[in-house]
């Protein structure tokens, strides 16, 4: 009697265990079900209904520290707005990035891309690259407080995005922004661009691994070899060079020149003083290397 008695005991055991799992599991179910949904569902066609509460701005709007004007311009578009639909004028709502200390502090609207606002980044734990093919204007409940990122492929289509919220032309919770011709062609710049920098990194990184030098220390060599300014700037210098050398060649001939003459001048007036005969005294001067010209104009300055 005694072990039916433990037994049933034991099994009511085992089924209260088996109970309080099974609750246990659907609590968490429902628990990360309702993670993945945000607390409340909001539309970006009416800002007010997530950022103002019994008439007052709840949140900061934010732009990033070197935001283009059009971003700035953005941000001013929608304090405006919230103004409008609010008791409040919207003073001190207006923040940069490097204002926010904590994003959960109180409600947030971001304007500009991850790679623009550090706190659009940081709201949506954004960690890829900055060539963006669409844009995006979503809701985010995290921590309790409401955020909202708005940002376009270029500045001009972020701001174009603001608009369309203030406006009233989008609506939903999300909203991807879809570039312009142009746009797209840019983006396909930037690509091509990115991969050229990766492709030169890449060689580089293999040249490295092979010990031979660098690309880019190659390409300086190139480039300071054949440099215009620097090559024109050493052959200008060669060329003043070579008429310093000239000048100086010249000068000592017309100095040799004149110390010449002189020296005849004085030999034919000592040789005159002394009566020689002027033609005894020009073959002298023409064994010595004179020429008839030169000793001609000697005995005539000697008369």
């Amino acid at each position: 009697m005694m072990k039916i008695e433990n037994f049933q005991h034991a099994k009511n055991l085992r089924f209260l265990s088996m109970k309080k799992a099974l609750l246990l599991i659907v609590l968490m179910i429902t628990i990360f079900m309702l993670s993945l949904q945000p607390a409340l569902s909001y539309n970006l066609s009416n800002l007010e209904d997530a950022f103002v509460k019994d008439g007052a701005i709840t949140c900061y709007v934010v732009v990033g520290d070197k935001a283009a004007s059009a971003n700035v311009i953005a941000q001013l578009d929608v304090i405006k707005y919230l103004s409008e639909h609010s008791n409040s004028s919207g003073m001190g709502i207006s923040k940069l990035a490097s204002d926010i200390d904590d994003i959960y502090e109180r409600d947030i609207i971001s304007i500009g891309s991850p790679c623009i606002n550090n706190v659009t980044r940081d709201i949506m734990d954004y960690d890829g690259g900055c060539i963006f093919e669409q844009g995006l204007m979503r809701f985010y409940n995290k921590n309790g407080k409401t955020q909202l990122v708005i940002y376009g492929v270029s500045d001009a289509s972020t701001r174009t995005a603001a608009t369309s919220i203030t406006q009233k032309e989008v609506s939903g919770e999300e909203e991807f922004i879809e570039p312009t011709t142009e746009e797209k062609v840019e983006i396909e710049r930037q690509k091509a661009i990115l991969a050229l920098a990766e492709g030169a990194r890449q060689e580089k990184e293999e040249g490295e691994e092979a010990g031979l030098m660098p690309a880019e220390e190659d390409t300086m060599g190139v480039i300071e070899a054949v440099e215009p300014e620097k090559t024109e700037f050493n052959i200008n210098s060669r060329y003043w060079d070579l008429a310093i050398v000239l000048a100086i060649i010249v000068a000592s001939l017309i100095l040799f020149g004149c110390k010449k003459n002189k020296g005849i001048d004085a030999y034919v007036a000592n040789a005159a003083r002394k009566g020689y005969n002027k033609n005894i005294i020009a073959q002298k001067l023409l064994k010595g290397g004179y020429s008839k010209k030169e000793i001609e104009k000697a005995m005539k300055g000697a008369k």
